[in-house]
């Protein structure tokens, strides 16, 4: 376990191959102390339960959840908690399809080392904090035996999500370890299991599980507080009283449909202090009839209320209005129905407590004490006025054409309005000249066509003989060079409509001639050299079978004529014959060695499967004749039906395998079994014959037409491209080929294969091959075959200025585009396919290892180092690669082996069949190796079982992205192509072909971007890019960070920072003033985040940076002001967007799919006066509304993920907000990593006198070395 700062991905596209476990006490502590949650609100509690394992079930988790019995222990001084997790098992068991467990007493039980050895989970999701110091021992104990177990350890309090995936911290934690205790409740359990045998004699016909726990609770808690009572309150009857409002509140939950629920009134009260040691009461005996009712099979409860057992906002809003309103003369209806249901409730309860002077159902309070206390806080959701945002009218023919049909559902403002008026008028931009450096913009032929310098073309013949020799190791020294003169190579004709051959003039005779001699002279000699061979060759195999065939397979790979080999693959056949009936007479059958057949069955198919045509009948009879001997009778049959009896001997069972021909085959001969290969070589393909699915491919190059590729690794598909760029070239010297690389490694492997394949005579200034990348480029605009990223590509397609040179691509071709489906930049992939409108510190140790044939790949070596161990690999000076999943993607490096030498969290099913089909190149190996070591069977088993990825859209939209666009649209030279273009981005996203209600809610996101941008003053109401809109949409993958920083520009606070000092005579800034600008570039840039538990490192480690310093004052307060005006836009956004939510699964719960809706109850004046509405709820779900959750609360970004309506795909991912503090969902802090700060101080990004376990642990290494380089890239 490295880095519990990296944030991972809990399952990626390959889900077979990862099941999770969840601990439950872990989702109970998460959910029930989620920041958005009002304590007492059950059913809103179940709600986020639930649509935290929806969220997981649509993702297509596979888990199960785990609650130790020992666990429960913990809970005693918290029965409320008790009760509500006794609740969420049985609703799990009994209402869901989710797998739970039990039946463990705790993590060091026998039972529990079983299930781990059966079923090896992928990830443990855990709390690594409790409620009480012993459940966060409790926990980490787990934590620290699941580690010594090599179970990935996810933090559940810091899990996120967005539209496609879940993340999570991975964790390591050290404890102490304490002892338990338990508690025995006999008199509790006693007078529950009477009294339930009581209620189920009255009600004999069962009830709902919500009357059936009120009744039983309130009757047994009266009955054993009666017998406890002291002198302190509350007295019986009060309590007494507590209980009628109690079961009233119960009959409520029954009878009102969730939407009324949620138009509760807010009130400002809370319990009275002395009421808690009863209510803890209450809540003991719900967790011994919920355990008791477990065990009642013969009694027909329904338990779809578990989710609702209370409310607890609901009984205090009708504790309020009898002890306040009802003192006070309001005397409302309850309405017939309720009231005849809260008195058959109340009388079950007077009947189980055997007590009449408890009072009837009626008065509601019979003693005055106040049960309710004003709390000095203002609640949230308390009623205030929603800000409802105009928006400003914009004029641009994309927004029409695009976003037309909904314009007429959002609020415009007038011309005249202030908010219009007041807009700044900035200084129209245009993308001419770099914005950092000022210079113009132009191509690299432009800029160094008159480049004089003899050092820097030096430089360039130095980088294009590299490119040359880097290529020569990938495809073999002995390659050709193809120089591109002419047209591409026509397809092969069918042979069926050949034209006949004409009549051959006198040279073509005397060639043919010529090359008949050369033959027969070569097969005389040939055959001289098998004369001389054969008799050694047969001795050796009659004494040592093994060494004499490998003698004898050497010297076939080194023969060129056939009849000649068809002689000695018959001459070694019989050696082996013959050696096998000896080997038969002195060993027992028992203890033979198997390899003689095989080596005996694997000349027989060479003979029969390349020499056929050279089989004469007595050479069948003799194969048959073998093939009888060793008891393959089918086999001999089927090559001869007619076999010669007269040399077989009467009892040939001796020397039988004792075996079929095909278990034997299957057996012992998988790797020599023949593919089915073609052998008919195409024209268009050198150096080996292409399948029928690489010739189909040729033939869609040929038509000019697109293909979709899916093939395993390394059977040729990215060689099967080079045939494209090959095409591009003959064709012209004006078309342009783009290979598009998921990564920079890949870049510099196609780019040197491109560099030792074709050459080309191309007019001045023009060269075949160029590369753009983020690092560097070179000849990007005036070559034929550009090598690129994603990312660089997508900033040339939506350049204004570059649509001439994008109008020459002919082809684009994507490499491993299953990228589409990943975590990090893949929208960027869904936006080329759409934009394609026709497409398709210093260290010398690894020198020491590369001596000893040694060496190791990973992400965060530098790329020229990389190289140099692809390039040793492939020429076999090095024989061991140690790396990481670098080698996944398309790496050129074939091996015979492939080890995974341990379990990881990156070890997915998609990156082992990456890197386990490196083993065995086609071509080179005749088998290739895999090996596992140390990782358990379960996993291995789901790896090797796993599908075929699915590749699922990305959210498509981002500010930065519209901005973009609308820069294209204003500024091409080709306006019709670039709206075009931009249209295809916006119209045709991959998330919303399967979620086809998605567009219209794109289309909303679309035009609040476009608010935020003109308000923020980037567009002006013709959307036409000003002000600082070039330095944002450069820093577009920054975002929001460059929407902030420009913030920053515009209150001019680098400018009060950066005041320089006089410092021996030179004004320079100081080092405080440096420090203070790191801090603040690294607070916007580079942000990795701790989890909370890991702020104790900072006092830990004075002299080193673990946590950032949070960014100054005047800073901070820039930023709020940002995510202020954010909140607001998107706020409104979010109201707008509501409308589109299904509003029949609203009122279910995610995974149950309970249903709380109905018709709303109109008989009550009661229920009218206690859910009058009054608050705006009108776009936040229905069961966030019972934790006081109102519809402002959307403009707080830390609510927005639990308020918003479930069946609408946003979440706080998609609103560009930067947040100062980031928190759990428990309310904790998470710090960030200060990397970049220690970097600067100690030029190390090592931590000074730091532990190794904790640097291991806390620190990962490669994610702060790119974290730096992309820093130094801003």
């Amino acid at each position: 376990m490295k880095s519990s700062h990296l944030m991972v991905s809990l399952f990626k596209d390959f889900v077979e191959s990862e099941f999770l476990l969840v601990d439950g006490d872990s989702l109970f502590i998460t959910c029930a102390f989620n920041v958005n949650f009002k304590k007492g609100q059950t059913l809103h509690f179940f709600y986020i339960v639930e649509r935290f394992l929806h969220d997981l079930i649509q993702k297509e988790a596979k888990f199960v959840i785990v609650f130790f019995k020992d666990a429960e222990n913990m809970y005693f001084n918290y029965p409320v908690l008790l009760a509500l997790r006794t609740t969420l098992i049985q609703h799990l068991e009994y209402n869901t399809d989710v797998t739970v467990h039990t039946e463990f007493s705790n993590c060091l039980s026998p039972e529990w080392e079983l299930f781990l050895k059966e079923c090896y989970p992928y990830f443990l999701i855990v709390s690594e904090e409790g409620i009480t110091p012993h459940q966060t021992d409790f926990l980490n104990i787990f934590i620290i035996h699941a580690l010594q177990k090599k179970i990935n350890i996810v933090q559940s309090l810091g899990i996120e999500s967005d539209v496609l995936r879940t993340y999570g911290h991975c964790t390591l934690s050290s404890y102490s370890h304490k002892q338990f205790f338990e508690m025995n409740f006999k008199n509790f359990l006693l007078q529950v299991h009477q009294t339930l045998s009581l209620l189920q004699n009255l009600w004999p016909e069962g009830a709902d599980i919500r009357s059936v726990v009120c009744s039983i609770s309130c009757s047994v808690t009266l009955k054993l507080y009666k017998k406890m009572l002291q002198d302190n309150p509350p007295t019986l009857n009060e309590a007494a009283d507590l209980c009628r409002m109690y079961c009233l509140s119960v009959i409520f939950l029954q009878y009102l449909p969730l939407f009324q629920r949620a138009k509760s009134r807010i009130i400002t009260y809370i319990w009275d202090r002395t009421l808690p040691p009863f209510l803890r009461m209450l809540n003991r005996c719900q967790v011994f009839i919920l355990k008791q009712l477990k065990a009642k099979n013969n009694w027909n409860v329904n338990f779809t209320g578990l989710p609702d057992l209370t409310d607890n906002s609901l009984w205090k809003n009708i504790a309020y209005y009898y002890e306040i309103e009802y003192s006070r003369g309001l005397n409302l209806g309850l309405g017939d129905t309720l009231m005849q249901e809260y008195q058959k409730l109340w009388n079950t309860v007077l009947t189980l407590s055997e007590d009449s002077d408890l009072g009837g159902p009626m008065p509601m309070r019979t003693t005055s004490r106040l049960f309710l206390s004003q709390t000095k806080t203002s609640p949230r959701g308390s009623n205030q006025e929603i800000h409802k945002l105009g928006l400003i009218p914009l004029k641009a023919e994309i927004i029409d054409d695009y976003a037309g049909d909904i314009l007429s559902e959002v609020p415009f403002l007038s011309s005249d309005d202030p908010a219009v008026t007041s807009l700044c008028k900035k200084k129209e931009f245009d993308e001419l000249i770099h914005w950092h450096s000022h210079r113009p913009l132009s191509d690299d032929f432009e800029r160094t066509r008159c480049n004089s310098d003899a050092k820097r073309r030096r430089d360039i013949q130095k980088l294009h003989h590299y490119y040359h020799v880097f290529g020569k190791s990938l495809i073999g020294s002995n390659r050709s060079v193809r120089i591109i003169r002419g047209r591409a190579l026509p397809p092969p004709e069918n042979s069926s409509v050949q034209k006949t051959r004409k009549h051959q003039t006198n040279a073509e005779k005397f060639i043919e001639e010529n090359q008949k001699r050369q033959l027969a002279k070569l097969e005389k000699r040939e055959v001289e050299r098998w004369n001389n061979l054969s008799l050694h060759i047969e001795k050796e195999i009659k004494e040592n079978p093994n060494s004499g065939i490998k003698r004898l397979e050497d010297f076939l790979q080194t023969c060129s004529v056939k009849s000649v080999k068809f002689t000695a693959e018959m001459v070694g056949l019989d050696a082996c014959f013959k050696f096998w009936m000896e080997y038969c007479l002195k060993a027992e059958a028992e203890s033979r060695d198997i390899s003689i057949i095989i080596n005996l069955m694997k000349r027989i198919h060479v003979i029969y499967e390349k020499y056929s045509e050279l089989l004469q009948n007595t050479h069948r009879q003799k194969l048959a004749k073998y093939l009888k001997y060793i008891g393959f009778d089918n086999l001999a049959q089927s090559l001869s039906p007619q076999v010669d009896e007269s040399g077989i001997k009467k009892d040939i069972s001796k020397y039988s395998v004792h075996m079929g021909a095909a278990r034997f085959q299957l057996t012992y001969m998988g790797p020599y079994l023949f593919r089915e290969e073609r052998s008919d070589p195409d024209p268009r393909v050198h150096r080996f014959i292409p399948d029928t699915w690489q010739r189909e491919l040729l033939d869609v190059v040929d038509n000019n037409e697109s293909a979709v590729i899916v093939a395993p690794t390394s059977s040729g598909k990215t060689y099967a491209s080079y045939y494209c760029m090959e095409k591009i070239l003959r064709e012209s010297d004006e078309g342009v080929v783009v290979y598009v690389s998921p990564t920079k490694a890949l870049v510099n492997q196609v780019v040197g294969t491109v560099c030792s394949l074709f050459t080309k005579a191309l007019p001045k200034g023009l060269v075949v091959c160029g590369v753009f990348t983020r690092d560097y480029r070179h000849d990007t605009l005036n070559c034929q075959i550009l090598v690129t990223v994603p990312q660089c590509l997508e900033i040339l397609l939506l350049s204004p200025h570059h649509q001439q040179w994008v109008k020459r691509i002919r082809y684009v071709i994507f490499d491993e585009v299953h990228c589409l489906g990943g975590e990090i930049g893949a929208e960027v992939w869904e936006h080329l396919l759409v934009m394609i409108r026709s497409w398709i510190l210093q260290n010398y140790k690894l020198h020491c290892l590369l001596r000893r044939g040694i060496g190791y790949h990973h992400g965060s070596m530098e790329y020229k180092q990389r190289q140099v161990v692809e390039m040793l690999f492939r020429l076999k000076h090095i024989k061991v690669v140690t790396a990481t999943s670098s080698l996944a993607l398309g790496i050129n490096m074939p091996c015979k082996s492939v080890v995974f030498t341990e379990d990881s969290v990156f070890l997915d099913a998609l990156n082992f069949r990456q890197m386990s089909g490196r083993a065995g190149r086609r071509g080179e190996d005749l088998i290739g190796n895999v090996f596992f070591y140390g990782i358990p069977l379960p996993k291995v088993e789901r790896l090797l079982k796993s599908d075929v990825p699915k590749l699922k859209g990305q959210f498509p939209l981002s500010i930065s992205l519209v901005l973009r666009l609308m820069l294209l649209v204003a500024k091409a030279d080709d306006k019709k192509d670039a709206k075009a273009k931009a249209l295809s981005v916006l119209q045709h996203s991959l998330m919303s072909f399967k979620k086809p209600n998605i567009e219209c809610m794109l289309k909303f996101y679309f035009i609040y971007s476009l608010q935020f941008l003109v308000t923020e003053g980037y567009l002006n109401q013709e959307c036409i890019p000003i002000g600082y809109s070039g330095l944002v949409s450069h820093l577009h993958y920054h975002e929001p960070a460059n929407f902030v920083l420009v913030s920053f520009l515009e209150k001019c606070l680098f400018h009060k920072l950066c005041i320089p000092v006089n410092i021996d005579g030179q004004k320079r800034f100081s080092s405080d003033v440096m420090e203070t600008l790191v801090v603040v570039l690294a607070n916007l840039f580079g942000r990795l985040y701790l989890p909370p538990c890991e702020k104790k490192l900072k006092k830990r480690f004075p002299h080193s940076v673990v946590i950032l310093d949070e960014l100054p004052k005047e800073f901070a307060d820039v930023v709020k002001e940002h995510n202020n005006r954010i909140e607001k836009n998107f706020g409104s956004f979010l109201l707008t967007i509501s409308k589109l939510a299904d509003m029949r699964k609203e009122y279910q719960l995610p995974l149950s799919e309970i249903d709380f809706s109905g018709k709303e109850y109109e008989e009550s004046e009661l229920v009218s006066h206690l859910m009058p509405g009054t608050e705006s709820r009108t776009a936040v779900s229905p069961f966030a509304c019972l934790s006081n959750i109102t519809d402002q609360d959307l403009f707080d970004i830390d609510v927005v993920n639990d308020a918003m309506f479930q069946t609408i795909d946003v979440n706080d991912k998609n609103i560009p907000i930067l947040c100062l503090e980031k928190r759990d969902k428990k309310g904790r802090k998470c710090p960030l990593n200060g990397y970049v700060l220690n970097f600067y101080k100690t030029g190390s990004l090592s931590l000074n006198n730091v532990p190794l376990y904790v640097y291991i642990q806390f620190i990962y290494p490669g994610d702060e070395h790119l974290g730096c380089l992309n820093f130094w890239l801003l």
